[in-house]
């Protein structure tokens, strides 16, 4: 059983502990200055709440700032819309929504060869169509097909935390370090929030397995 499971109630106390509030004209924000508010703030307190847009653009604001030289962290809406474009040879590492299955996932061609592209999702499932469709047109491949590679990385329990494992992903990835040794903990989240900086999550021993789960070739 997962950690965030097993300790759902001490959780949400760690969580009140952590998030200290302050007022911005009569609105109370996190001290990452990004459109947080406290309604966002009460939904993270809420086990089993999906994180929203607003949360995931957050950390991916401070990754940016934190690693200034990385290729992506794009606003979530913008890759969503065709609006941003990077060069897939960029090396680029980006959260997607999934809007047809409901469902967060980080994409990073980092380290990957030519029109090869990770997909980090926490059902180890291929994205839908419409997603592949936002990725391809947000990142450019240069041949007439791309190869996703389906990484076998840590599995969600339950419905409601692909959000913050994407953000985990994401930061693993910058960090350098492996997307399946670390646990999914809400609370670490919220200290980086508080902080306005994100550190890699709890590590986790697990046996090492395959890399990579499947692969899926798609036409461009």
């Amino acid at each position: 059983m997962e950690l965030y499971e097993m300790s759902a109630h001490l959780q949400m106390i760690v969580w009140r502990l952590l998030m200290t509030m302050h007022s911005d004209a009569g609105q109370r924000q996190f001290s990452v200055d990004h459109s947080i508010d406290e309604s966002d703030r009460n939904e993270l307190l809420e086990h089993g709440k999906w994180l929203n847009d607003r949360v995931v653009n957050a950390a991916q604001v401070m990754l940016r700032r934190q690693f200034q030289s990385a290729v992506g962290l794009h606003d979530t809406l913008t890759v969503g819309n065709g609006s941003s474009t990077i060069a897939a040879s960029a090396g680029m590492v980006q959260i997607f929504h999934d809007a047809a299955n409901k469902h967060w996932l980080t994409v990073s061609t980092v380290h990957c060869p030519a029109n090869y592209t990770n997909i980090l999702c926490s059902l180890q499932r291929t994205p839908s169509n419409a997603c592949i469709r936002a990725i391809t047109a947000y990142c450019k491949f240069t041949g007439p097909y791309v190869t996703l590679c389906i990484l076998n990385v840590c599995r969600q329990c339950g419905g409601s935390h692909c959000g913050l494992i994407a953000i985990a992903y994401l930061t693993n990835v910058l960090f350098g370090t492996d997307p399946v040794l670390y646990e999914f903990v809400r609370a670490h989240l919220a200290q980086c929030l508080q902080d306005a900086a994100v550190q890699p999550f709890p590590i986790n021993d697990r046996a090492v397995r395959r890399q990579i789960s499947h692969e899926h070739k798609i036409a461009l």
